[in-house]
C-alpha cells in the first residue's frame, strides 16, 4: 500500500498530507489503481483494488483518532 500511495503522489506531484486526501484525491488514487500494471502488465482485480481502498480508510480513521487524542493529552 504504501509503494502504491508514494507512486501515485510522485506521479501526481502532491504531498501526503490529511489536507489533500479528500474526494478529488479518492477519485484520482482509484483511477490509479485500476490501471497500475503491478505483474506483466496485468491490472489490479476490482476486488484488490476495493481491498487497498478499505485498507486506506482504515488506516486514516485510526490516525484521525490519534492524533485527536494526542491533541487532547497535549492541551495545556
Amino acid at each position: 500500500m504504501r509503494k502504491h500511495l508514494e507512486h501515485f503522489a510522485q506521479k501526481q506531484r502532491l504531498a501526503l498530507t490529511y489536507e489533500n486526501i479528500n474526494l478529488d484525491f479518492y477519485g484520482k488514487f482509484l483511477r490509479f489503481l485500476r490501471t497500475y500494471p503491478h505483474s506483466k502488465a496485468e491490472t489490479y482485480a476490482e476486488n484488490t483494488v476495493g481491498n487497498y481502498i478499505k485498507k486506506l480508510k482504515m488506516f486514516l480513521n485510526w490516525s484521525g483518532e490519534w492524533l485527536e487524542q494526542t491533541r487532547i493529552l497535549l492541551a495545556p
